[in-house]
């Protein structure tokens, strides 16, 4: 099937594709061997729209709910890195109020095994406006059943390293089980304002 007729948003220079599953796991071992020794490359834009998994990300917006927040995705360089740029207007009106570009962790129907990771190590660059990554796992049963963790991306390139212990389950009943991640995602929510976030290296940090 040709990829531009599978979706409906594309980044400038690569189509975001992605799907979803859970079965067996990829473990913390071979994702060691293959990375360097403290971090766990999940995209670094070797093929910018594809991670190091071979998973695409996708764009998502409170559209697919009724929502009217408006989104932008594009790779770029910016400072002198090449990134992925997230831009739009987050909007809670008629009950929406998030934009996301979200990345499947799960391939060949495996989920990750990062129970040898400590958390999430990104590159960003932003507006002074506040973001979140949302992390899936095998205990997400709905779309709204996700795990959160905030930071604040300034003007200038900086790195955000995020504890798994600092996510935390969307309705607070949970505590994140690493050991079968199935999707991550870089997210602008929960109120109205204009979000501009570019990521150029996100993935998986160990302990020191």
């Amino acid at each position: 099937m040709d990829r531009k007729a599978a979706m409906k948003v594309a980044l400038s220079r690569r189509e975001l594709l992605g799907g979803l599953g859970a079965s067996m796991l990829i473990g913390p071992d071979l994702a060691r061997a293959e990375s360097e020794p403290d971090v766990f490359w999940l995209d670094r834009l070797k093929t910018p729209g594809w991670s190091e998994l071979e998973t695409a990300w996708q764009p998502v917006t409170d559209r697919v709910m009724g929502g009217r927040s408006d989104l932008s995705a594009t790779v770029e360089t910016r400072a002198n890195r090449l990134c992925y740029r997230m831009r739009g207007m987050v909007s809670t009106a008629n009950n929406g109020g998030f934009i996301q570009l979200a990345l499947p962790l799960a391939r060949r129907g495996s989920a990750l095994d990062a129970s040898g990771w400590s958390g999430v190590r990104l590159r960003v660059l932003g507006n002074g406006e506040t973001y979140a990554v949302h992390l899936r796992s095998s205990q997400s049963r709905a779309p709204w059943d996700y795990f959160s963790s905030s930071f604040t991306a300034g003007t200038e390139w900086q790195w955000v390293d995020l504890p798994f212990s600092s996510f935390v389950h969307s309705n607070g009943s949970q505590v994140l089980d690493s050991s079968a991640l199935l999707r991550l995602a870089v997210v602008g929510i929960g109120r109205d304002f204009s979000a501009d976030l570019s990521v150029a290296d996100i993935g998986l940090v160990a302990d020191r």
